[in-house]
């Protein structure tokens, strides 16, 4: 039988939630464990996750990887996007475009399996320079001359800038022409303000509106490395 650490917010769910699966003779340890319980009530509404241990020390604090190794807690998100919402995606030989790439966390962890990553950003990066990855310093809506000069369709498209997600969505819907058929979208839903579950899944479904025109099969989930104020669509 599993062994269960129990994760809540509010904390003052912890107490009621041990009690319950106490009583259903559920195993629960706080260290030794090896599946985490996440809880979260929100607005009135509760969400929960159940994960392993391994997947969750992605999330947490990887042993295998020391934050002086990533350029930012970002390579998190998009770590947790191709370990569980995409495991079977071969990067192999993929080619990326990623918007609004600085520092450069969603970049470096693709330069590690695509053949080409072109992070457009007009600010710096804080990554090793990589032979596979090009960057173009430049806002995503000056960079169409420099991805047609590729003559090459591109396998993924990632976004995870600070901005509204509706207006980068727009911005998204341009550069689906420099995609092969079958490309993979993931995008990060940001929102800046303290806003209800309401206004973020308003947000969100008003993205997805915008680039179903160009993009089907879009779903959208709460990562464990997502803040209460993201979403991630895919």
């Amino acid at each position: 039988q599993h062994v269960i650490r129990i994760m809540c917010f509010p904390k003052s769910l912890d107490k009621p939630t041990g009690d319950y699966l106490f009583r259903k003779n559920l195993n629960l340890h706080p260290t030794n464990f090896d599946r985490v319980l996440s809880l979260v009530n929100i607005d009135g509404k509760f969400y929960y996750k159940i994960l392993s241990k391994e997947t969750f020390a992605l999330i947490v604090r990887p042993s295998w990887e020391s934050d002086a190794q990533v350029s930012s807690r970002a390579h998190f998100k998009i770590k947790e996007v191709f370990e569980r919402v995409l495991p079977s995606l071969n990067l192999k030989g993929a080619k990326a475009i990623d918007i609004g790439a600085a520092p450069g966390g969603w970049t470096e962890f693709l330069s590690q399996f695509c053949d080409l990553v072109v992070a457009i950003d007009p600010s710096d990066l804080t990554i090793p320079p990589k032979p596979n990855v090009h960057h173009l310093k430049m806002l995503s809506s000056e960079a169409t001359e420099k991805l047609t000069s590729y003559s090459l369709q591109f396998d993924i498209l990632t976004m995870d800038a600070n901005a509204d997600a509706r207006k980068i969505s727009r911005e998204l819907m341009k550069l689906a022409r420099f995609l092969r058929s079958g490309a993979v979208l993931i995008m990060t839903v940001k929102l800046w303000k303290r806003s209800s579950t309401n206004q973020t899944d308003k947000h969100v479904e008003e993205s997805q509106l915008i680039l179903s025109k160009e993009f089907c099969d879009l779903k959208t989930f709460w990562l464990f490395a997502n803040s209460s104020l993201e979403r991630t669509i895919v």
